[in-house]
C-alpha cells in the first residue's frame, strides 16, 4: 500500500536546467520520520501533463531531444523503516524547445580587393531557449549563374568550419576569406549553407545566405603608336601611317594608310578603326 502524506515521507526536489543536453539530478531535501529506506526513482514525460510515460532510472537523467517540449517529472519511492511504502513525486518541469539557427550576410556584395585577402563576415543568430549549448557546421558553395568556385578563396578551396554556441549566446560571427587578385572577371556568387545542427534547429528558409564578390579590376587601356614612311617627304610625295595598338578589344584591327602631302602645315591622315 502506497502512502502520500508527504509531511511523514522524506522531501525531493529537481536540480539542473531542464534543456536538452543538460542533466538533471534529484536532490533529497529532508528524511522521512520513519526511518529511509532505499530509494528508487522513476524519471518520466509526458505531452499533455496526464499521461506519463519511463523514460529513465537512477539519481541524475540526461535529456535527451525527445524530451523536447514535454513535461518531466520524477518519481521517488522507498519503504520506510516503519514498512510503509512512500511515493514523492516533486513538481514536473516543462523541458522548452530547442533554439532556431538564422544565416545572414552582413554584406549582400562587396569588392575583393587586389592585394591578400578579404574577409566577408556572416551573422548566425540564434532564438528561442539560449540556455543550451548549440552546435552548427557550415559551408560555402558556388551559386547563381556565375558561381564562384575554390580558387576565389584563400587556400583554393571552399571554406568550411563549425559554429558553437555557449549558454547565453545569441549569435556569432564567421568569416569567409575572400582571395584578392588583379584578374578581370564577372562578379562571382556564394553561398553560406549551415546543416548538421546539435542542440538547435534549422528551418529551410533560414539556413542560407548569398553573397556576391565584386570585381574591382580594370583592363588595362588600350595603347596606339603611329609609323610614318618615309620619314623625310616633300610637297606632292605620298605619306603612310602606319597604326598599332594593343589592349584593344578582339575584332578590332589597324591599317596601314596613305595620304598625299598637300602642304607642310597641312597633313590629313585618317585613321580607321573597324571592330
Amino acid at each position: 500500500e502506497f502512502r502520500r502524506v508527504l509531511f511523514r515521507s522524506a522531501s525531493f526536489s529537481i536540480s539542473g536546467t531542464p534543456g536538452v543536453g543538460n542533466t538533471l539530478t534529484a536532490v533529497q531535501l529532508s528524511d522521512d520520520p520513519d526511518g529511509n529506506g532505499s530509494f528508487t526513482y522513476d524519471w518520466q514525460t509526458s505531452s499533455n501533463g496526464s499521461s506519463w510515460s519511463s523514460v529513465g532510472a537512477g539519481p541524475s537523467y540526461a535529456i535527451t531531444a525527445a524530451d523536447e517540449g514535454r513535461s518531466l517529472r520524477l518519481q521517488v519511492r522507498y519503504q520506510d523503516a516503519q514498512g510503509f511504502m512512500e511515493s514523492v513525486t516533486p513538481a514536473s518541469i516543462t523541458v522548452p524547445l530547442l533554439p532556431t539557427l538564422a544565416i545572414q550576410a552582413n554584406n549582400p556584395a562587396q569588392a575583393e580587393g587586389s592585394l591578400g585577402s578579404t574577409p566577408f563576415g556572416f551573422t548566425i543568430s540564434r532564438s528561442g531557449d539560449l540556455s543550451v549549448t548549440s552546435l552548427v557546421s557550415w559551408a560555402v558553395s558556388g551559386s547563381g549563374s556565375a558561381p564562384a568556385s575554390a580558387l576565389d578563396f584563400v587556400g583554393g578551396q571552399l571554406p568550411s568550419g563549425k559554429a558553437v554556441f555557449a549558454p547565453g549566446d545569441a549569435s556569432l560571427q564567421i568569416s569567409v576569406p575572400v582571395l584578392a587578385d588583379t584578374l578581370v572577371e564577372p562578379d562571382e556568387t556564394y553561398a553560406v549553407t549551415l546543416f548538421a545542427p546539435n542542440g538547435a534547429h534549422v528551418t529551410d528558409a533560414a539556413s542560407s545566405a548569398q553573397s556576391q564578390i565584386l570585381n574591382d579590376d580594370q583592363p588595362a587601356p588600350p595603347t596606339y603608336s603611329f609609323n610614318l614612311s618615309p620619314s623625310l617627304v616633300f610637297e606632292g610625295s605620298t605619306l603612310a601611317v602606319s597604326v598599332s595598338t594593343t589592349n584593344v578589344a578582339q575584332g578590332t584591327r589597324s591599317e596601314e594608310h596613305t595620304s598625299e602631302l598637300q602642304s607642310p602645315c597641312n597633313l590629313v591622315c585618317r585613321l580607321l578603326l573597324e571592330k
